[in-house]
């Protein structure tokens, strides 16, 4: 308003005034006259409550609450006193019906001859001051779910850090907010990541919509890991930022990696329980048979030179025999449920019939030390343990390469850890591969002319007797192959003695459709026992109607009907033959078949075998039967 006044212009913002959704109130001050009102327009007396006519015969001043009275009387005051105006600032307006209405003065300031007037617009910000409310409220529920989120929640503006959550934090390694905020987020990847995050932030940046990508970073102590990280622009504090929801993805990765060595297990079980009844039965016979040859070799050959090469080819094809018999045995065990129940086993003696059974692989090659001393007792297959220490003991001797077996050690220790017993396995050779898990997996080997089985079964066995395994590097060295158990929490209670069995004089009947096998089981038991042979369930049923029989001899797999049907039918008409079955079986066998065999009272002979096998589980199958 400086210069010379134009009465029209001055005529013209009136009425502009009058018009305005914005309240305008115009006061005078004169330094010798109190204040006056020079101009209220419709929408101030609105914001106040009353009519026009009604403010404009009120006192100048705006009818404000006391406890900000005092406040806006004193900026006047020192406005008055040549003070710099203060242009913009909110209070309260207390309207005709007593309610309280938030206002933003906006003010101004010109000079009318001797007076100073103030020009004064006043919106109504109550919905402003609701919208803040909502948007702190927001901006507290988003701290509040944050904070408590288990996923890292990060804001990032330019690539710094600005906001990190607790869960990041703890997956990052940092102790507090201040060891990583304000440092840029490419400082936790690993070099050829942070390009691929700046490339995607701007793509984001630009409208691009991109599924989450898995990073691989480094935490504060510079161990890897991997973080699926999901982002999405924001507008924080004003400026463009990046808010980032990572997880940390090792886990997931790991429970990937036991449902692919679960599949593969799966694979092989498949395998196996398709190949093992069709190998086993040639291979049953092919070892009965070269048994009763080697029995008979004296008769055969009389010359003594000739016979022991002629024996050392026997056994030499015994052996050869034996290792395709071990081969498929460790196939089974993928396919197999695990049927036979669990004993009270003191962890001693598995492992000291281990190191009995593994002298000839130590030989030449390690010195085992054992320390199992106040070892206790786990529940547990007791063969089954056998064979797990077994399959490690041998591994850690072939691993060892050197020619001082005196200096190669392997040790065996124990110590209690919570309800669990674990059981040490190491020793000082080459150490591990690059990843150590790998040589739990099937047919993973190391080693020349290895299956890659024997670790992987006593991983199968260890964790269907609800234990654990791992590898770990050892210290300045070698391995250690680390067996967690179950810890027995009962009385170890001594078994019962079994007394010798009776021999001879008994009547077997072989039920089998394997025509070489059932011969070879014939010729192998008849040296001590009187056998008969049927081909098939229909065949041996009426064999047990026509004549009376010590023991059964049958397979699970008949052409006709299963093994275990046959029983049912026999004992329906003859309920004495309960516990006087044996059967044998070449593949996988279920947890339901066992359960039913051992209600029966029957015996379970695995192919492949030798005579000495089948005799033994006849002998025992009539201790008994006589009973």
């Amino acid at each position: 308003m400086g210069g010379r006044p134009d009465p029209e212009l001055a005529v013209a913002a009136m009425a502009a005034f009058d018009h305005m959704p914005v309240g305008v109130m115009i006061v005078a001050y004169h330094p010798a006259r109190p204040p006056r009102r020079v101009y209220a327009n419709l929408a101030a007396a609105r914001l106040s409550g009353v009519t026009l006519d009604e403010l404009r015969a009120s006192p100048p001043m705006l009818r404000i609450p006391a406890h900000e009275r005092v406040r806006i009387e004193a900026i006047a005051r020192a406005w008055l006193s040549g003070a710099p105006l203060i242009e913009v600032f909110e209070t309260e307006l207390e309207t005709g019906a007593g309610e309280r209405v938030p206002i933003e003065i906006q003010s101004a300031q010109s000079q009318l001859g001797d007076e100073r007037l103030l020009i004064m617009f006043l919106s109504d910000i109550r919905a402003r001051r609701q919208a803040d409310a909502t948007l702190r409220a927001s901006e507290a529920l988003f701290r509040r779910l944050a904070e408590d989120a288990p996923d890292t929640i990060v804001i990032s503006v330019d690539g710094i850090f600005r906001y990190v959550n607790p869960a990041t934090l703890r997956v990052l390694g940092h102790e507090t907010v201040d060891t990583i905020l304000g440092t840029p987020m490419a400082s936790i990847l690993e070099a050829d990541e942070i390009g691929v995050m700046i490339d995607r932030i701007r793509r984001q940046h630009a409208g691009e919509a991109l599924g989450p990508r898995e990073y691989r970073a480094r935490k504060r102590d510079g161990t890897p890991i991997t973080i699926e990280i999901s982002a999405t622009p924001i507008m924080f504090e004003g400026r463009p930022a990046m808010l980032a929801v990572g997880r940390d993805v090792e886990e997931r990765k790991r429970q990937q990696a036991e449902l692919i060595r679960a599949d593969r297990m799966a694979a092989v079980g498949t395998l196996a329980a398709g190949i093992a009844h069709e190998v086993n039965n040639p291979l049953t016979y092919v070892i009965l048979q070269l048994g009763r040859l080697r029995g008979a070799i004296r008769k055969l050959v009389p010359d003594d030179a000739v016979r022991a090469d002629v024996d050392a080819m026997i056994a030499d094809a015994l052996d050869g025999s034996q290792r395709v018999a071990h081969i498929v045995r460790d196939l089974l065990w993928f396919a197999r449920e695990d049927a036979s129940p669990p004993s009270i086993v003191m962890i001693a003696d598995p492992v000291a019939t281990a190191v009995k059974l593994a002298t000839s692989a130590l030989r030449d090659r390690a010195v085992v030390r054992v320390d199992l001393d106040g070892a206790p007792a786990v529940a547990a297959n007791a063969a089954r343990l056998t064979q797990v220490f077994v399959n490690l003991i041998v591994n850690a001797a072939q691993a060892f390469t050197g020619e001082r077996p005196a200096a190669q050690a392997i040790e065996v220790t124990w110590r209690p850890d919570g309800r669990q017993v674990v059981v040490d396995v190491a020793d000082n050779g080459p150490g591990l591969p690059d990843v150590p898990a790998r040589i739990f997996e099937p047919f993973y080997t190391t080693k020349a002319g290895g299956t890659g089985l024997g670790l992987a079964i006593s991983r199968s066995i260890i964790e269907d007797a609800g234990g654990a395994i791992e590898a770990i590097a050892r210290p300045g060295g070698g391995a250690i192959l680390r067996v967690r158990l179950p810890r027995w929490q009962g009385t170890v209670v001594a078994s019962e003695a079994v007394p010798e069995a009776p021999k001879g004089g008994s009547r077997l009947l072989i039920v089998d459709d394997e025509p070489l096998l059932a011969d070879a089981l014939g010729r192998a038991l008849g040296e001590h026992h009187a056998c008969a042979i049927a081909r098939s369930a229909t065949e041996a049923l009426d064999q047990v109607r026509a004549a009376e029989w010590d023991a059964i001899v049958c397979d699970l797999q008949l052409p006709d009907r299963s093994g275990l049907a046959l029983a049912r039918e026999v004992l329906a008409e003859r309920p004495r033959y309960r516990g006087r079955f044996v059967f044998i079986t070449g593949g996988a066998m279920s947890a339901a078949q066992a359960t039913e065999i051992a209600a029966l009272g029957g015996a379970m002979l695995a192919k492949p075998f030798n005579a000495g096998d089948v005799e033994a589980a006849v002998q025992a199958m009539l201790r008994g039967a006589a009973r």
